[in-house]
C-alpha cells in the first residue's frame, strides 16, 4: 500500500469512503491534500482501540499465542498515556471513565477468557491488502485477522465501541475486506465481528 502511495496511485480505504460520502471537503482535505489540526488533541477513543488492537494481536500471534499478561502488558504501555481523566460531577464526586487503564485491561481479560478454547488456526494478523478496482485505483483494507474454519476462511474485524451502528447491511467495511479477500484467496469467505462493547 504504502508503494502505491510513493507512486500517487489513487488508493480507498473504507475510512476514505465514509468521509467522502459525509463530507466531500473533508475528504479533500484530510486524504488528498494531507492536512490536519494545527492543534491535535489526544482522542482516548481513538487510543483505546489502538491499544486493544496491539494486545489482541500479540495475544493471536504465534510468538506470544494466547499469552494474557503480555498481550495486556501491550495495552497498558500504548494506552497508559491517553487516558481520560476523572471529571467532577454536578454534586462535587468523581465521575467514572470510560476509557480507562482499568476498564480496558478487564474488557481484555473477558475477552481472552472468552476465547482461550477457540481452536480456530489463525492465518494471518493485521494484513494490508489491495485490489485494482479501476485503472490504477485501488481499494486497499489492512484486515485484523484472518482465521480458517471447518466452513473455510473467515476474516475478523475488531470493534471497541459503544455504538453498534455500522452493523448496517451492506456494511462498507466488511463488503470491503470481504472483496478483497476472495480476490485475493480465489475462494468464498465469510466475515465476523468480535464486538469488545465500550460502555460506562
Amino acid at each position: 500500500i504504502q508503494n502505491l502511495r510513493n507512486s500517487g496511485i489513487p488508493i480507498y480505504d473504507t475510512s476514505g469512503i465514509r468521509t467522502f460520502l459525509w463530507c466531500p471537503r473533508g475528504f479533500l482535505y484530510r486524504h488528498e491534500m494531507g492536512l490536519e489540526s494545527a492543534t491535535p488533541r489526544a482522542n482516548p477513543a481513538m487510543n483505546f482501540g489502538t491499544g486493544g488492537h496491539l494486545a489482541l494481536e500479540s495475544w493471536y500471534s504465534k510468538d506470544t499465542y494466547k499469552d494474557d499478561s503480555i498481550a495486556i502488558r501491550k495495552f497498558v504501555d500504548y494506552f497508559k498515556e491517553f487516558e481520560e481523566v476523572a471529571k467532577l460531577g454536578k454534586t462535587g464526586k468523581e465521575l467514572k471513565t470510560t476509557h480507562s487503564v482499568i476498564f480496558g485491561c478487564s474488557l481484555l481479560q473477558t475477552y481472552f477468557d472468552k476465547y482461550r478454547n477457540d481452536s480456530r488456526e489463525v492465518i494471518s494478523l493485521e494484513n494490508a491488502y489491495a485490489e485494482e478496482i479501476t485503472d490504477n485505483t485501488y481499494l486497499v483494507g489492512k484486515i485484523d485477522k484472518l482465521v480458517q474454519t471447518s466452513n473455510g476462511i473467515r476474516f475478523c474485524d475488531y470493534k471497541f465501541t459503544k455504538y453498534m451502528n455500522f452493523l448496517t447491511h451492506p456494511n462498507p467495511q466488511m463488503c470491503g475486506y470481504k472483496f478483497l479477500i476472495e480476490k485475493f484467496t480465489g475462494e468464498r469467505v465469510t466475515g465476523e465481528v468480535d464486538i469488545l462493547g465500550v460502555s460506562k
